[in-house]
């Protein structure tokens, strides 16, 4: 099956509201799932039917309610890596078999992802820090297909340093932003192997200073 394109994601997130909810009753009682989140994690089960990526990671386990519903209604693999062991446990405790779970800190955990690869979904969800969010994308970009999806939670977080607003700018490749599924915001960019994006180093220093300009400008 091909990849969607960046107009098919943006539509499906249009859509969503008119389609029928196609989770199975645990999905739907897992927490967070319903209610405020029911849109957000409904779109990602409903991506997953649609396409079937035929490999996932993500960046971000914590209660693998996400994990979940990349996974549902798909034996393709999805590799979830988190440094915390009871985040790793959550989501190997699944009713699903094709899970498999990284232990460790996303920098040093991509050469491990790198032998699941290539991806044709990257969701990135860990630290909402700029430097750390930013050096997800620029290492694990490298284990995308070309044309693959990569999702980014959280945009609007109304962090004091507005790194994840940053963030977005930062992003090079083909973007849109999904409205109406997260109340902290989500997008998601296709990736353009005609597309370099800034190296760490080189935008860093520059972030840095912009952000604390930023925090003391808003006391």
């Amino acid at each position: 099956m091909s990849l969607p394109t960046l107009a098919d994601l943006v539509r499906l997130a249009q859509d969503l509201p008119s389609l029928p909810d196609i989770r199975p009753a645990w999905l739907r009682e897992m927490p967070y799932a319903c209610g405020a989140g029911e849109a957000y994690y409904r779109y990602y089960a409903e991506l997953v039917a649609r396409y079937q990526p035929l490999r996932t990671v993500e960046i971000g386990t914590d209660r693998a309610v996400a994990t979940a519903h990349l996974a549902y209604e798909n034996t393709a693999p999805v590799v979830t890596i988190d440094h915390n062991w009871r985040a790793l446990e959550n989501a190997l405790a699944l009713p699903l078999l094709n899970i498999e779970a990284i232990y460790g800190d996303s920098s040093t955990a991509v050469e491990a992802a790198r032998g699941h690869g290539p991806y044709d979904l990257l969701y990135i969800d860990a630290l909402h820090d700029f430097n750390h969010a930013y050096g997800e994308y620029v290492l694990y970009r490298e284990l995308v297909v070309d044309g693959g999806m990569i999702f980014f939670d959280d945009l609007d977080l109304d962090m004091h340093t507005r790194d994840m607003q940053i963030l977005w700018e930062h992003i090079v490749d083909p973007k849109a932003m999904l409205p109406g599924l997260h109340a902290t915001g989500f997008g998601v960019a296709i990736k353009d192997p005609a597309i370099a994006p800034l190296p760490w180093r080189d935008v860093i220093d520059a972030v840095d200073a912009r952000r604390a300009a930023y925090a003391a400008a808003h006391g």
